[in-house]
């Protein structure tokens, strides 16, 4: 069993249409051009509990991706005050319903960054304005980010290690 913590992120894809388009985009538009995931969260709570912007942004579990890719990671430079500060930027949109409307945005990335007040976040928006919030995320803004860019942060920043990392099953 593994062992998250507040603070730590994850990414997943749970496959389906909705997945696959999402997939499909941001490969396009991704730099190395390959886009593995279609979902983000946080990680709040030490048994799995989450954060997350699904049809209603609220708190989930990692236990329901038991059976999915999902790759889970963590800064090593994230503290508890630094996790507060984070949450403090999101907790505010929990159950919101998801901005469904902003998804045709992202399909050509500079608009969702161009066109967003901040306000509507979709999951990996949520999940980079968390990290933006604990000052991990340096001068990069959070609106317009997907999965994929998280996803390449994971894998090339500094301060980041990959807790659990699932490919395919």
């Amino acid at each position: 069993m593994i062992s998250v913590e507040p603070g730590d992120i994850f990414l997943t894809n749970r496959g389906g249409f909705v997945s696959n388009c999402i997939i499909k985009v941001t490969k396009f538009w991704s730099l190395d051009a390959d886009a593995k995931y279609s979902h983000a969260g946080i990680v709040v709570g030490y048994g799995g509990e989450t954060f997350e912007s699904r049809w209603i942004m609220g708190r989930y579990n990692l236990s329901e991706f038991s059976n999915v890719p999902i790759i889970i990671a963590r800064n090593d430079l994230m503290t508890a005050d630094k996790f507060e500060q984070g949450m403090e930027q999101v907790i505010r949109y929990e159950g919101t319903h998801y901005p469904v409307w902003r998804i045709p945005f992202h399909i050509i990335p500079p608009l969702a960054r161009k066109w967003s007040t901040g306000n509507y976040l979709v999951c990996s928006e949520t999940v980079s304005k968390f990290l933006w919030g604990c000052d991990l995320l340096g001068e990069e803004q959070y609106k317009g980010w997907t999965p994929d860019n998280l996803d390449d942060m994971i894998h090339h920043w500094r301060h980041w290690r990959i807790i659990k990392e699932v490919r395919n099953y």
